[in-house]
């Protein structure tokens, strides 16, 4: 191994999460000292944004017309201070759970293999927030430099249709128009930072194979 961390990133359906756990087990046979971290969606601080989200969502305010009541509900894209605080305190929460889950781990010699991380909350940030811009600015590039840097970043990469029948077999809901958006996003982020792009339309096989020729 000539990395600490590997990074199994992509969209919904693209099949990182049955070869992370393929590798892990692999690596554990061979007796090698690893850990297995599933990270998205890390929630400490970001409860704080959650919590006015409720509370906003929760308020009624009642206007008046010439004909009829109408009550009014506020969603939470209304909500400009919701939606940027959300990001900050993701990356708070990120930095937190990368410490407890990554960098001690990794300082005391586990390989760690990470199936989902800070690149995939960033996206589903922008995405979420319909904001993909947010990836590429001052907020975006402190998400990414929260990865070590003896890292290796695969990035699965399927057609979202394809990708959208696998997650319907495991009762997701995600639809295919935020998946391509997310593609999109992957194959960006994979462009400007050289990560490596495994396209999972070939066999298990192939796939597998090149994951672990990537990771000698």
């Amino acid at each position: 191994m000539r990395k600490r961390v590997v990074c199994f990133s992509g969209i919904d359906g693209s099949g990182k999460s049955t070869h992370a756990r393929l590798v892990f087990k692999e690596f554990e046979a061979k007796g090698i000292n690893c850990r297995y971290r599933w990270l998205r969606y890390p929630c400490f601080f970001s409860f704080i944004p959650l919590a006015l989200y409720g509370l906003i969502s929760s308020i009624r305010k009642t206007g008046f017309s010439s004909s009829t009541n109408k009550v009014y509900k506020t969603p939470f894209h209304a909500s400009k201070v919701v939606i940027d605080l959300w990001p900050l305190f993701q990356l708070v929460d990120s930095f937190l759970i990368m410490m407890k889950n990554v960098y001690l781990p990794a300082l005391f010699g586990y390989t760690l293999i990470l199936d989902r991380c800070i690149i995939d909350t960033l996206v589903d940030i922008a995405v979420s927030l319909k904001n993909e811009k947010l990836i590429f600015g001052v907020v975006g590039k402190s998400y990414l430099k929260l990865i070590p840097s003896n890292s290796l970043v695969l990035i699965f990469d399927v057609k979202e249709r394809n990708a959208h029948a696998r997650v319907l077999r495991k009762n997701q809901t995600e639809d295919v128009g935020a998946l391509a958006r997310k593609r999109i996003l992957y194959k960006s982020l994979s462009k400007t930072y050289r990560w490596n792009v495994i396209h999972t339309n070939e066999t298990f096989r192939e796939v597998h194979n090149k994951v672990m020729e990537l990771m000698q």
